[in-house]
């Protein structure tokens, strides 16, 4: 009876420390990904992020410029 519940035993250990390692696993990789997205290390996430963000300063500014040259075509038409 004692060496069932012994090897019972080892057998729920096996597999509560595999699942402790996949969780551990999964969170280093996390980490790292995270790490690499704030430090930009040359990675293609960050440079794609740096593109976007300067398409979307470029839009603002040419939307800015068209609402300028709207409001001076209404003027000049009054």
């Amino acid at each position: 009876m004692k060496e069932k519940l012994k090897s019972e035993d080892i057998v729920k250990d096996q597999t509560m420390g595999e699942q402790m390692w996949k969780r551990y696993t999964v969170e280093v990789r996390s980490r790292k990904r995270t790490w690499l997205m704030k430090n930009n290390r040359g990675t293609q996430t960050g440079e794609e992020q740096e593109q976007v963000k300067g398409e979307q300063v470029l839009k603002r500014y040419r939307t800015k410029e068209t609402r300028e040259e709207q409001e001076q075509m209404g003027g000049e038409q009054v």
